[in-house]
């Protein structure tokens, strides 16, 4: 590619990384999606970016795979429409091994499924509608590429007789429609064991007038023959967050957002370690997970179509503006202060907040006189987050501080007597003592200053 066709890449551009591979018959080149991380310099040729669809296993867990890439290897990311139909003898890309190879179409099969001939392969690749692209080519800073003929289209008939059209890509001023067709965004779910988490997606079009058709760029049908596509509502969608520096390490209490199980889970940092190691706090599932610095991005909150850094949640009341420590819908465990409760956190989840420290809770085993689950005012300093959970498979031990359920809640006390077959006598901080089995204990923790410290005698 000469130099004076050469793009500028910015960081956090989508790209793809063109890989071509040797041999007596040389496959088609294959372009990987990637971003951008940084660019080139006077001196610098090569740009670092970091490959979305390829992983690296690591002893700290997968990350994605970062590399160097020289400016000939690299090209925009094509801009992306929804083809209703492809031909035979259309050149096109077909998305096959993490990556996008040029083909041709050879044959079209029913249900939207085309047979596709890959140079360098002797096996054809049959592929949904929905993995396949018109083949494009990166010249002259323009996008170039054979496409169907269509009515009204302004073309070129070249010596071969095919039709090329030549189309110069602009970067507009403004930004257009923030879910238009191609648009990458990401997509979360109010379904219960998918609340906080945000994958990754292209939109393909319009599902009605407050949904979207969405294809996940990293999750599979279950037979993993194709990317999975979706219907969601437009309000679980929102662009996909700029890119934000992770030079510096993370601190206590900083909301971030840890990329496992193909998407980015909402949590919060409630303990540093050493290494570049942290322990984070996933409110939605009260469980806590170590999470190398790699595979953790600042968590940013999608705002009035502003991108807002989430390090906590700021209302005003009054004119004032108050930092809260709880946000709605996190899972708590509140104490009371009423008498015959001493020592008892019952769980709960945060439903409304009403300011100056005080928020409503609706618990998960407490029950009102009508029925429902009952529901309080609740000041800050009785309530905590959910306990993140220990595993406990050894028996617990004479004077050990533990937890017991007891009435509907956690209660503290401590080991008086081991029994036989893993049964223990608790003495509460009401001074009751109450026989529990192993599996109605846990370790005792104590939030303390954003950190959980576990308590075994004192």
């Amino acid at each position: 590619m000469p130099p004076s066709s050469r793009p500028h890449f910015a960081k956090g551009d989508r790209v793809e990384v063109i890989r071509r591979e040797t041999g007596p018959v040389p496959p088609a080149a294959t372009y990987y999606p990637a971003v951008v991380l940084d660019p080139p310099g006077a001196r610098k040729p090569q740009v670092l970016v970091e490959l979305l669809t390829l992983m690296v296993h690591e002893p700290d867990g997968p990350r994605r795979v970062r590399e160097l890439v020289d400016l000939g290897n690299l090209r925009p990311d094509p801009p992306r429409e929804l083809n209703e139909w492809f031909r035979v003898e259309d050149c096109v890309d077909v998305y096959s091994e993490h990556g996008w190879q040029r083909g041709t179409v050879v044959d079209i099969l029913e249900n939207s499924r085309y047979i596709v001939g890959v140079r360098g392969r002797r096996e054809k690749i049959v592929s949904e509608q929905c993995n396949l692209r018109l083949h494009r080519e990166w010249d002259d800073a323009s996008w170039e590429w054979d496409p169907p003929l269509q009515k009204n289209s302004v073309s070129e008939e070249g010596s071969s007789g095919r039709i090329r059209v030549k189309v110069k890509i602009l970067r507009p001023k403004k930004p257009g429609p923030m879910f238009e067709q191609g648009k990458v965004v990401e997509v979360t779910s109010d379904v219960e064991g998918f609340r906080g988490a945000w994958f990754t997606a292209i939109v393909v079009g319009p599902a009605g007038t407050d949904s979207l058709l969405v294809q996940y760029m990293d999750l599979v049908t279950d037979d993993g023959s194709a990317p999975l596509r979706e219907i969601a509502k437009i309000q679980h969608v929102r662009p996909n967050p700029p890119w934000v520096d992770l030079d510096t390490p993370f601190k206590l209490l900083d909301k971030v957002d840890a990329w496992f199980n193909e998407a980015w889970w909402e949590g919060v940092v409630s303990k540093v370690l050493d290494g570049f190691k942290y322990v984070v706090y996933f409110s939605y599932s009260c469980e806590s997970m170590v999470i190398a610095h790699s595979q953790l991005r600042p968590h940013q909150d999608w705002v009035d179509g502003k991108w807002i850094k989430g390090q906590s949640m700021e209302l005003n009341i009054d004119g004032r503006h108050v930092t809260e420590k709880f946000i709605k819908e996190t899972k708590v465990e509140v104490k009371s202060n009423k008498n015959g409760f001493l020592g008892a956190w019952f769980p709960a989840t945060v439903v409304h907040v009403v300011g100056n420290d005080k928020y409503v809770v609706q618990y998960h085993t407490l029950l009102a006189d009508d029925g429902s689950f009952l529901k309080e005012e609740a000041s800050s300093t009785d309530i905590r987050p959910s306990c993140p959970y220990i595993p406990r498979y050894s028996p617990f031990e004479t004077f050990e501080i533990v937890d017991a359920w007891h009435n509907d809640g956690w209660w503290v006390g401590r080991i008086i007597q081991v029994q036989k077959e893993m049964k223990y006598t608790i003495q509460l901080l009401s001074a009751e003592k109450l026989e529990f089995e192993h599996r109605e204990l846990r370790p005792h923790q104590e939030w303390m200053e954003g950190n959980w410290i576990t308590v075994y005698k004192v």
